[in-house]
């Protein structure tokens, strides 16, 4: 199981103290964030991360191909796959992004012509390159247009690029912030295109400032939703973990907690996975 750096791009030095965090709860590997993880010299930080001998389980970056005007967004996804095969991780992270329209069948067809060039170039360097399923967490999609949202609608994404270097990124949590009823039956529809996932919990607030103490809420509005310590949210993570685990590259822990109860997160999520793991097996 990997631990995320998307806990860390707000700060300086974040690839270090994401490598600190590994080591001490036991991660087998780390997924970084490009360029939010790196400094001004990213080849340095590339040796660094060769060097520690921690390997990179998925290079992510907040590239969003759904959107109308995409040429920096495929930049990045590009620099994003040429660092991943640097670092030799086998996927590298993208989001739809909100397109501006609420029609799924339109969205598809154009993030599916805005993303062909990136996965020919995926495919050259041997990495997949996975969507993850996304709610409005930023406020940027007012129409819910993100066909990630939707598990139907994402299995229809999947069969319109139809890519060997493509596949998905299953996030249970954003799936039920988004308002998925049934998580596990989406995990059914996709299972074949899922390469990777992400693993956090949530529970229901009010507001942003009922939180739970040391999380982080989220918005899909008029929802709220509080990170929460693994297991103790809604998430079914009880009849979803076993059928992921053998599907993905690799288990992403990225708890969202506050910076000051992030090690504790880290750790009680990884305890909670391995007990999961030992229970199954």
């Amino acid at each position: 199981m990997s631990i995320s750096g998307t806990e860390y791009v707000t700060e300086p030095h974040g690839l270090t103290r994401l490598l600190a965090d590994a080591e001490v709860t036991g991660a087998d590997a780390i997924e970084v964030w490009y360029p939010e993880n790196f400094g001004d010299d990213v080849p340095a930080d590339i040796r660094m991360l060769r060097n520690s001998g921690v390997p990179v389980a998925c290079v992510s970056s907040g590239s969003e191909l759904g959107k109308a005007d995409v040429d920096r967004d495929i930049a990045l996804l590009r620099a994003a796959i040429d660092v991943g095969h640097r670092l030799g991780a086998p996927v590298t992270n993208t989001y739809f992004g909100g397109p501006g329209w609420r029609d799924d069948r339109k969205s598809i067809d154009r993030y599916a012509r805005n993303v062909a060039g990136c996965l020919d170039l995926a495919s050259e360097l041997g990495l997949t390159v996975v969507l993850e399923n996304e709610f409005d967490a930023f406020g940027h999609d007012p129409h819910r247009g993100d066909p990630s949202r939707r598990p139907e609608s994402l299995r229809r994404l999947v069969d319109t690029i139809d890519h060997p270097a493509f596949g998905l990124n299953f996030d249970a949590s954003n799936m039920v912030c988004a308002g998925v009823q049934d998580v596990p039956g989406a995990l059914d529809l996709l299972a074949d295109a899922v390469r990777y996932a992400h693993v956090k919990d949530v529970v229901p607030v009010v507001s942003q400032q009922a939180a739970l103490d040391g999380w982080t809420a989220y918005p899909d509005a008029p929802a709220w939703w509080s990170t929460c310590p693994l297991g103790e949210g809604v998430v079914p993570w009880s009849s979803l973990f076993p059928g992921l685990v053998d599907r993905v590259t690799a288990i992403t822990l990225e708890p969202h907690a506050a910076p000051h109860h992030r090690t504790a997160a880290f750790g009680h999520a990884m305890r909670t996975c391995r007990g999961w793991l030992a229970r199954r097996s």
